[in-house]
């Protein structure tokens, strides 16, 4: 359980170190992430040439992403991650040692902040998705008044 909770703390350390270069950058995080993997990458080729065969690697990986059904595999992901919780709540309030229960509820404050996470995603995703479809709307309304006008 020792290595584990290493695991966790510095996961939790380098996401909100990831949270606060998105702030000072305007950059978001998957920019940042991507960055640093092809940074990684290319110092360890000793920069060979890297950058190319990387572009095309992102390329690859984007168009594998695309043929995802993201929603789907979402909706799944929530609903699993609140069995989960619900299920470490349960544990939880019958438990009888206080150092067992608060680990229960430890780790469910964990999950609920992935949970939180992947539900925010879904907002930022769904607003994007909007802003783009409103996009849409003007640049085809622009099309039609500068064709009739």
């Amino acid at each position: 359980m020792g290595r584990v909770q290493l695991n966790l703390r510095v996961s939790r350390r380098l996401i909100l170190l990831l949270d606060q270069c998105a702030k000072i950058t305007g950059k978001p995080r998957s920019r940042l992430v991507r960055e640093g993997i092809t940074h990684a990458i290319e110092a360890n080729l000793g920069g060979r040439g890297a950058s190319s065969s990387l572009s095309s690697i992102f390329r690859e990986l984007q168009f594998y992403a695309a043929k995802l059904n993201v929603p789907t595999i979402r909706e799944s992901l929530v609903a699993k991650l609140q069995a989960v919780i619900d299920d470490i709540h349960k544990r939880a309030q019958r438990s009888k040692d206080e150092k067992t229960r608060l680990e229960y509820y430890r780790v469910m404050g964990y999950i609920c902040q992935i949970l939180n996470g992947l539900l925010e995603d879904v907002s930022m995703d769904e607003l994007t998705r909007r802003i783009d479809e409103a996009k849409a709307v003007v640049e085809t309304q622009q099309k039609r008044s500068g064709a009739n006008g």
